[in-house]
């Protein structure tokens, strides 16, 4: 079964401070996976681990049992924020449509069905009327749920998301619950959060990062939630 896996993994930025220390992680292409944990546990770096953004000291990062860089278009990835030039009017389509860059030969424009795509992906999110509005001058809400539509533009095998919940309100976050788990029956879900309550009834595991990690059942949240 494909799945992304870390064994024995050691990682520490320049200031030498160790943040994952010999974790071992696998993370199923069918699974629905919540990993939370404490600000500066590791959450953040084992997903861009797995992206092949950062590289550990020590271990191995296996993504459908190959090197991250090579397999990193399979995975669709929304980062926890985004720095943004208002100095540069890109659109909330065109925001989309970089997650189609991947699939276009360097130097080639988008095809119609690209900006096809891109548009179906804002209309999954709720916000097909507002592709040619600047990103910069959306609500933090409606950036965040722009930078979803870009994550599943591939229709990738597994979607990362790092603290999708943040600067949503309600009504956004009931939208999304019903949109994730109508992806994952598609696709593998790696979801950060700091709030597990509302997506213990969607999630099929939980992964509980602190420098190392531990794997538990939703059910052993739920039993004190309840």
């Amino acid at each position: 079964m494909s799945s992304l896996t870390a064994e024995h993994v050691t990682f520490a930025y320049h200031s030498g401070e160790t943040i994952l220390k010999d974790i071992n992680v696998t993370l199923q292409e069918t699974d629905f996976t919540a990993i939370t944990g404490p600000n500066g546990g590791g959450k953040s770096t084992l997903l861009k681990l797995f992206l092949g953004l950062l590289t550990p000291q020590t271990g191995s990062i296996r993504v459908f049992g190959k090197y991250p860089q090579t397999s990193v278009s399979q995975l669709g990835y929304m980062p926890q924020r985004i720095n943004v030039n208002s100095n540069v009017p890109v659109t909330a389509l065109q925001t989309v449509l970089m997650g189609r860059l991947s699939t276009r030969i360097i130097g080639h424009s988008f095809t119609k069905s690209d900006i096809e795509v891109a548009r179906t992906a804002l209309d999954n999110v709720g916000l097909s009327e507002f592709a040619a509005i600047p990103f910069s001058e959306l609500s933090g809400g409606q950036q965040q749920r722009t930078l979803l539509a870009r994550a599943i533009v591939n229709n990738p095998r597994m979607l990362l998301l790092d603290e999708p919940l943040a600067n949503i309100d309600p009504q956004w976050q009931t939208y999304l619950f019903d949109l994730l788990t109508d992806l994952k029956s598609s696709m593998g879900i790696v979801l950060v959060t700091h709030d597990l309550t509302p997506l213990l009834e969607i999630t099929d595991g939980v992964l509980c990062i602190n420098r190392t990690a531990q794997h538990h059942p939703p059910q052993a949240f739920m039993e004190h939630t309840h």
